[in-house]
């Protein structure tokens, strides 16, 4: 690894985190993700996703540059240092976005979760601070979520999949868990879980099925994606994305929109309206001064 020089450290990072990093060999800023502490079978499976995804190149994944092990046997991901947003600072809290705002993301991030599924690999930590929004455009980031030992909870609280909080084998319908969480905090400003800790959400989403959603396409497709029980899920992203590509192309929706930039559609109106009032303002300083 020495290759990568980690910013803020001068000797050997013994801890599991993400880092900003440069590679001396073409001089440009990366991100290292460091996993330490490994056990064989982490550490073999990181290796394995971590290939898989740099043979990916897809335009909502993020670039994976290069993987390997460093000299105290820790596996590290280098991938592509990219300038966005986290989702869940551009989606107005308690409000969401309109079906509008949120189907070209929604439908990018399922032809992604699409790609890196058919790779054979597993994200399990789909949440909003996982969706990096580039120029407008969804990224997902920070694969390499550990496989969870005995006694030990590894997810979101709210997200993760209620078979991983027991600690049973990880599918593709873990991931649909996931996402359909994830779409129902885009359209309601808010988790479709909640609770006063962090337990609370967990014992919420053992024992409980999730919320009826008021929009009632939309529901039924978040509450068949987030059953408890996995077999009650879709059986993978593209038989979830038909019914709302159904619903969008109702709406007169192009799967293909380009995404709209959230920081302006956040933002934009208020921006818009001073333009509008600074125009009208030169306006009638120009008219009184004829």
């Amino acid at each position: 690894m020495d290759r990568y020089e980690i910013d803020g450290f001068t000797g050997q990072v013994c801890k599991t985190g993400v880092f900003l990093a440069k590679d001396k060999k073409f001089g440009k800023q990366v991100v290292l993700k460091l996993f330490c502490h490994l056990g064989p079978m982490n550490r073999d499976s990181l290796l394995h996703t971590g290939a898989q995804l740099q043979a990916l190149h897809h335009s909502h994944v993020v670039q994976f540059l290069d993987c390997g092990v460093d000299e105290e046997a820790n596996v590290y991901y280098v991938q592509e240092y990219l300038d966005g947003k986290p989702l869940n600072e551009l989606v107005p809290s308690g409000q969401g976005l309109s079906f509008e705002e949120a189907w070209p993301i929604v439908s990018k991030l399922a032809d992604a979760l699409q790609a890196v599924h058919s790779l054979g690999v597993l994200h399990l930590d789909l949440k909003p601070a996982n969706i990096l929004m580039v120029k407008g455009e969804p990224k997902i980031i920070d694969f390499g979520a550990l496989k969870s030992e005995e006694g030990f909870f590894q997810g979101t609280p709210g997200y993760v999949a209620p078979e991983i909080i027991r600690g049973e084998i990880a599918t593709v319908r873990s991931d649909i868990y996931s996402f359909g969480a994830l779409l129902a905090y885009m359209l309601t400003g808010q988790k479709l879980y909640s609770g006063d800790s962090p337990s609370h959400i967990l014992a919420h989403q053992l024992n409980y099925e999730a919320a009826c959603f008021s929009n009632e396409p939309l529901g039924v497709v978040i509450a068949r994606a987030t059953r408890m029980n996995p077999n009650r899920r879709y059986a993978s992203i593209e038989e979830m994305q038909k019914p709302l590509a159904l619903y969008a192309h109702e709406r007169g929706l192009s799967q293909k929109e380009r995404s709209e930039n959230l920081v302006q559609s956040t933002f934009g109106r208020c921006v818009m309206g001073a333009l509008i009032l600074a125009t009208i303002g030169i306006y009638y300083f120009l008219l009184s001064s004829i």
